[in-house]
């Protein structure tokens, strides 16, 4: 192998590495958002006593599964740990909408986040090369738009 051979090879190779650390921190930054943004919105909920205590109860204990799995994604030191974790984000999110399933009267910043999660959830089972099993509403909201809304959401509770 010549040094021209050698050095393109080892410069793919660096470039494969960074694209896959660059992809393993943008799942955790978007799971993140995610996770901080339906908590702030639960918050919204909680202190506008808009949810029966046992939605409340429902509600809470999804977001506290879908902040551990979040902290899951940003722990992972693999693929597949990303990917396990990543089926736990969409397994959380899944009893958060479930628990309001039945309030059709949800303060707009809550129907925002939730619809920015849908968004973003598919971008990031793409990422750790999951099969897409979340399905975005149809909606006028970019992934960088559902990140900016979630973010934004979650920074309102956690300052």
């Amino acid at each position: 192998m010549n040094s021209f051979t050698k050095f393109v090879t080892i410069s793919t190779l660096a470039l494969f590495v960074a694209c896959a650390n660059q992809s393993a921190s943008q799942v955790a930054q978007d799971v993140a958002n995610i996770a901080g943004g339906v908590a702030a919105a639960a918050q919204t909920l909680r202190d506008a006593n808009l949810l029966t205590a046992d939605q409340q109860v429902k509600l809470d204990d999804a977001v506290s599964a879908l902040q551990a799995a979040a902290l899951a994604v940003a722990r992972a030191t693999n693929n597949a740990d990303q990917q396990n974790a990543t089926k736990e984000v969409v397994v959380a999110f899944n009893a958060v909408t479930a628990a309001l399933a039945n309030d059709k009267n949800l303060p707009q910043n809550v129907t925002t986040v939730l619809t920015a999660a849908e968004v973003l959830l598919p971008t990031v089972e793409a990422l750790v090369g999951l099969p897409v099993t979340s399905t975005a509403t149809a909606v006028a909201m970019t992934p960088d738009e559902a990140n900016a809304v979630l973010a934004t959401e979650a920074a309102l509770v956690h300052p």
